[in-house]
């Protein structure tokens, strides 16, 4: 059964990586880690999240910061649903999935990704045209060009789907919104 880990970062959008039965995941701020956190909090190479054969442990690699399970010292304690998760005061919440739920995220993923490279082809070729035909100068076709580069990185960040996600009401908003209307 798959898993999906979600960080928290201040002030930034949350993110998350889906984890593979067999998968083991290392966090940290070193490139090299499956999964790179860039928080002063967070050490170069902070906990590792690995697949024991049955579920997924977690163990803090000697961080300066600490990493703790709901709260407490991990030690190996294995990770159940919902746990919350401390890198170093970076705070995350692990989810186990199921097949269904795991494929789902990943089919909206690439949607997201071929969504994203249809409208850059459009854009694209739009600005070309107009170049050709002299009706946008260079500065301004390099400007758009800058600008498109830009809101590509933020969409494959994510951080433009999880802003359209926090702005969307909850269940529990549509529900008292219902309720204050009769």
């Amino acid at each position: 059964m798959p898993a999906k880990l979600t960080l928290y970062p201040p002030q930034r959008a949350a993110r998350f990586v889906i984890i593979r039965e067999g998968e083991s995941l290392t966090v940290g701020r070193d490139p090299g880690c499956a999964l790179v956190i860039e928080d002063p909090r967070v050490s170069k190479r902070h906990a590792e999240v690995r697949w024991t054969g049955a579920s997924w442990a977690i163990e803090d690699l000697g961080s300066k910061n600490g990493t703790a399970v709901n709260g407490r010292a991990p030690d190996g304690i294995t990770l159940g649903d919902g746990d919350t998760i401390s890198f170093g005061g970076l705070p995350g919440r692990f989810d186990r999935l199921s097949a269904a739920e795991a494929a789902s995220i990943e089919a909206e993923r690439v949607a997201r990704i071929e969504t994203s490279a249809r409208i850059r082809r459009r854009l694209q070729s739009t600005i070309t045209n107009a170049e050709n035909a002299g009706s946008i100068p260079p500065d301004v076709a390099a400007t758009l060009e800058a600008d498109l580069t830009n809101a590509r990185q933020l969409y494959q960040s994510g951080a433009i789907r999880d802003a359209i996600e926090a702005m969307r009401p909850t269940a529990s908003s549509r529900s008292s919104r219902s309720a204050s209307k009769s």
